[in-house]
């Protein structure tokens, strides 16, 4: 830090940035709340059988309700990022279909007979890597991408030795 500090910074003692006792508004409150709930949503699914899509969605509607948040639906709608959360929405039912149709299992056992046995964990990893910087050119979503690339690439790899966790960080 000594190069990025002067000589009175790095003498001054470290205080803790004063604590305030403002209330949240009203708006914050909703904005909590709609988040709470969602969340709250997204870990009670397997109890209530509504898909994370559809709890994401249905929160982002809720914050767009001006009596929730505070804000006039015209400035709320333009603030939420639809177009990220319908992909990121079909992008997490498309990995859901690739390993609930086979086809993932598919794509991996013939990445798994395809791969030369002497390649080795290392070039597992380098594989992984290069596919998952490639895909992030088409996937800008880090999640959607993510869930695309654990069941057709990195654990099918892991089959060559490499540590499925550190495949899963790879990708």
């Amino acid at each position: 830090l000594g190069g990025f500090l002067n000589r009175d910074e790095r003498r001054r003692p470290l205080a803790p940035a004063p604590a305030t006792d403002a209330p949240l508004t009203r708006g914050q409150r909703g904005v909590a709340g709609v988040t709470g709930l969602t969340l709250l949503a997204w870990c009670t699914t397997p109890w209530h059988g509504i898909e994370a899509w559809a709890v994401s969605l249905a929160g982002a509607l809720a914050a767009t309700c001006p009596p929730i948040t505070g804000l006039s639906l015209r400035s709320a709608l333009k603030k939420v990022e639809w177009n990220l959360l319908l992909f990121l929405a079909a992008t997490l039912v498309m990995g859901r279909a690739l390993v609930d149709s086979g086809a993932a299992q598919g794509l991996a056992a013939g990445l798994v007979a395809a791969w030369p046995a002497a390649a080795g964990p290392q070039a597992a990893v380098l594989l992984a890597g290069a596919v998952a910087m490639a895909s992030h050119l088409v996937v800008p979503s880090r999640t959607a991408r993510v869930a695309v690339l654990i069941p057709t690439v990195a654990l099918p790899l892991a089959a060559a030795g490499a540590d499925p966790v550190l495949l899963v960080l790879v990708v």
